[in-house]
């Protein structure tokens, strides 16, 4: 090889570093060519030939290769060592003379030089099966016999010759020469089967190897081997996974040169003999669902299949499965498949038979018992292989899986719903409509007694109407039952004071329900009595004459009468008369009556005299009636000119006191000194009664004088009064625990003076289950024997004896009135909170207006049916549901255009076959 040196220009420094000593080979690192066939040694070049270093063309097992004129071949020679690290070549294409022939161009680490090829500057490096070195060679167009030589070298990359290695490659003989081959068989109409053999046969002039390939497309080949060209036959064994088909063809070519082919002239087949691995199943299904036949053979793709029903080709049904959408009854029969391949076969018959879905012939009745009764509920229906589920409240009951449900005792938690679910072979499962079980619900009272007032003695009739079953009647008077009062009507044919009080029928159905009455209160019309007598009287002419009657009863009338003859006008229990005359002497009664009856008083006898001539004190009046007075508290009564000289001297006057049981009670506020009155002169006295108890109070004024006659008296009388209110308990009756019962209470004034009411509160144990309602403006005023009647309301919340306490307040106290409710089990819809799929109501508790929000899963109707605490639908309705996703509803607490009652309700929602219940409460 030839000597350099190289040298490094520094541009900074411009110095010149020689950096190998002058006494130094240094390798050809860009190479040299003509080596080829002297080799690399000699010359200066490299040391002799190393056989550690080999040099071969990849891919070629022999030493000859042929070519047709003008084709161009790439060609890869390796360069191996096992401890080099990088390699160079020389190569070349030479005729027997020597000369370069056809034309090489360098594709990877080579470049030419003088018509051949050699390594560049970067060496590849040695890894694996050698350095390559890639290049292409095109033939020329004379035909004949040319060699491929090189020789390689494997180095040390040191830039110098020593310690490297290198070695010639085997000569490859390149003949170039026309080549033509023609294929024989299969030439195409032939059915080949898997696994089986088959000649492949050709003629041709190729020297070297032949490629066999098949295509099913005529455009990708698949190559099935390499042979060489002679002997002109391959006896090729079909795979036994060689895909089937009827599109084969075979092409055979020159191994070298693609272009030098032949193929079938026509298309053949490879079939395979058919296997089933899974044979078509029968099936019993339902109408509108599919039909889905299958076959599953050794090779699916391989074989062609023809279905048949009842032995008749069913046109279009040649895949490995057969369907049918939406089945029909006349779909029903028997299925097979014919599999054709290298010979036909027929798979077993498969059955179809159709079956039909639930439907409902008869739904379960609504059912209304007493609490723990038997009840049954049944339902029928049509369908192939039935299954039964009942449902209560919309959860399965275990166990009660027949068409028939038997409850042989019912209690509270069995009220509600029930649905008999339905399922068999086919979809979709069919519920029966809802049947409700309701306990029969107390006696409803559509008449109700009133109070009545009468007369002592007199009959009385209280009647009370009622609907349900089986009902009797108990009447009670102020809670207490009456015997043998066990009908509607209550008659007490003589009325005595013990029979007055507070009156109610209690109702029971055949269920031991009841009902309770409002209370009607039996006042007597007190009979009248006179209690104070009129007296005889005398006065003398000019004075003023007064006869008084006191008496009791209801509603009393009185009639003045003089020598038995009524005085039109004198109408008041006080009769006065005024300046009297000498012709005014008489007779006098007074006649009492009211409608319990009529009495006279006692004669009071009127005896007038003429004056006498000393002095003589006179009494304008003898009685002073203050009347009915509020105990404790004070009325002023003024006795204008009560006192009189009817003498003709004067009259002295020097004392005037109070006398009697109950002077305490009475006090003479002005007039009661020492006085002097002249003939016929008068004085005024003023009086106080301050009653200190509710009773009857008598006293008297008593005057200490110089009269010539006997002095009178001034008779005082009053009534300490004081209005009250009778304690009682008031039985509202039986409720159902979530429903509202209503009633009135009267608060009544028993007392003989006006009440004044500031408030009325509900209090005691339950007083949260108690409302009242139609309370009055407070202050107000209740008179004797008026009654007040107030609301009032129980919904209780829990079973048993509710009960609470009417608290009055007034200007005399404080007063209470029991009230007391029966609650029983709530009856009809369950009151078990079930909130399903997201379904919930709000506001809860409401005043009326109540909205329901849930989600569905797809667009359908959903039924609302609304109950109240009784069981009974109040509402019904179907909202349209045309999307997925959330939904509302709004219900304004009506029915029938009137507003519902507070209470406890249950919403039923109907969505398909779920039924969600939702509970709430209106609280107005």
């Amino acid at each position: 090889m030839n000597r350099q040196k190289v040298y490094f220009s520094i541009a900074i420094t411009a110095m010149l570093m020689i950096i190998a000593s002058a006494t130094s080979v240094l390798a050809s690192e860009g190479g040299i060519t003509g080596r080829t066939i002297s080799g690399c040694s000699g010359n200066g070049c490299h040391s002799a030939q190393n056989t550690a270093t080999t040099v071969s063309v990849q891919g070629l097992s022999g030493t000859s290769i042929t070519m047709s004129p003008n084709e161009t071949r790439t060609f890869t020679i390796l360069v191996a060592h096992a401890t080099q690290p990088k390699a160079g070549i020389d190569i070349s294409v030479k005729n027997s003379g020597g000369s370069n022939v056809g034309t090489l161009a360098p594709v990877a680490s080579l470049r030419l030089q003088a018509g051949e090829l050699t390594h560049t500057t970067a060496h590849p490096n040695i890894t694996g099966a050698g350095a390559p070195f890639t290049f292409t060679w095109t033939a020329p167009a004379a035909q004949g016999d040319y060699l491929l030589r090189a020789s390689g070298n494997a180095i040390n990359n040191n830039g110098n010759e020593d310690g490297d290695f290198w070695n010639f490659m085997n000569t490859v003989t390149i003949t170039v020469a026309a080549s033509s081959v023609t294929l024989n068989a299969p030439n195409g109409g032939e059915t080949l089967c898997r696994g089986s053999q088959t000649n492949i046969t050709w003629t041709s002039s190729i020297s070297g190897n032949v490629k066999i390939e098949f295509t099913t497309d005529g455009t990708n080949f698949t190559e099935i081997t390499t042979v060489p060209a002679s002997p002109a036959s391959y006896a090729w064994t079909i795979p036994t996974t060689q895909a089937t088909g009827s599109t084969y063809k075979i092409r055979i070519s020159d191994a070298t040169n693609a272009t030098v082919n032949d193929m079938s002239n026509a298309n053949f087949s490879i079939l395979s003999t058919p296997s089933i691995v899974t044979q078509p199943k029968s099936d019993s299904i339902c109408t509108g669902s599919p039909i889905a036949l299958s076959i599953t053979t050794d090779n699916p793709t391989g074989y062609t299949y023809q279905w048949r029903k009842n032995g008749n080709i069913i046109t279009g049904a040649t895949e490995t499965a057969y369907s049918i959408t939406s089945a029909t009854a006349a779909d029903a029969g028997s299925y097979d498949v014919i599999i054709t391949g290298c010979s036909p076969l027929t798979s077993n018959a498969a059955t179809i038979i159709m079956n039909t879905a639930p439907a409902i012939t008869s739904n379960p009745n609504d059912t209304t018992v007493c609490p723990g009764s038997a009840v049954t509920f049944s339902a029928s229906a049509t369908g192939t292989n039935l299954t039964y589920q009942w449902k209560h409240n919309n959860t399965s009951i275990s166990g009660a899986t027949n068409a028939t449900l038997v409850l042989p005792t019912t209690t509270t938690a069995d009220t509600g719903s029930y649905i008999l679910v339905v399922s068999g072979k086919c979809n979709p499962a069919q519920p029966t409509n809802a049947a409700f079980l309701h306990f029969t619900p107390p006696p409803a009272i559509n008449k109700q007694p009133r109070d009545t007032t009468v007369c002592l003695g007199e009959a009385v009739q209280f009647s009370v109407v009622g609907t349900g079953n089986g009902l009797t009647y108990q009447w009670q008077k102020n809670g207490t039952n009456i015997d043998g009062a066990q009908s509607s009507n209550l008659v007490i044919p003589s009325v005595s004071a013990g029979n007055l009080g507070s009156y109610t029928a209690i109702i029971k159905n055949s269920c031991n329900l009841t009902a309770t009455s409002t209370a009607a209160i039996l006042n007597a019309r007190e009979s009248v009595a006179i209690t104070e007598e009129p007296r005889d009287t005398a006065v003398q002419t000019n004075l003023t004459a007064t006869f008084n009657v006191r008496a009791t009863g209801t509603d009393v009338r009185y009639q003045w009468m003089k020598n038995n003859i009524n005085r039109p006008g004198d109408t008041l229990p006080t009769l006065t008369i005024a300046n009297v005359k000498l012709s005014d002497s008489g007779n006098y009664k007074c006649v009492v009556r009211n409608l319990c009856g009529i009495i006279e008083s006692s004669v009071a006898k009127l005896t007038v005299t003429a004056p006498p001539a000393g002095a003589a004190l006179a009494l304008s009046t003898g009685t002073v009636d203050f009347g009915c007075n509020k105990v404790k508290s004070t009325k002023d009564s003024i006795l204008t000119n009560v006192v009189f000289n009817g003498g003709g001297q004067p009259l002295n006057v020097t004392a005037v006191t109070i006398s009697g049981a109950d002077m305490a009670d009475y006090s003479i506020v002005s007039g009661g000194n020492t006085f002097t009155l002249a003939p016929n002169e008068k004085h005024t006295i003023t009086l106080r009664f301050t009653p200190s108890s509710k009773t009857v109070k008598n006293a008297a004024i008593e005057f200490t004088s110089n009269s010539t006659t006997s002095s009178p008296k001034l008779v005082l009388t009053g009534k300490g009064c004081a209005g009250t209110i009778t304690a009682f308990k008031e039985n509202i009756g039986t409720i159902q625990v979530g429903a509202k019962l209503d009633t009135t209470v009267k608060i009544c004034n028993t007392g003989d003076f006006n009440l004044v009411v500031s408030s009325i509160t509900i209090g005691g144990t339950n007083a949260a289950e108690f409302t009242l309602g139609n309370l009055p403006t407070f202050p107000t005023v209740i008179k004797p024997g008026d009654c007040l009647t107030v609301g009032a309301s129980c919904m209780p919340i829990a079973t048993g004896i509710r009960s609470a306490e009417i608290s009055i307040k007034t200007d005399e106290g404080d007063f209470t009135i029991s009230l007391e409710a029966t609650a029983t089990p709530s009856t009809g819809v369950d009151e078990a909170t079930t909130i399903m799929s997201g379904v919930s109501v709000y506001p809860n508790p409401s005043v009326g207006n109540v909205v329901f929000t849930g989600e569905v899963e797809a667009p359908m109707p959903i039924n609302v049916r609304i109950f109240d605490g009784l069981g009974n639908a109040v509402y019904q309705t179907t909202i349209g549901v045309t999307s997925v996703g959330s939904f509302n509803f709004a219900w304004d607490g009506s029915s029938n255009g009137s507003n519902n009652s507070n209470g406890i309700y249950t919403a039923l929602l109907t969505i398909g076959v779920q039924r969600v219940r939702v509970p709430f409460v209106i609280l107005r």
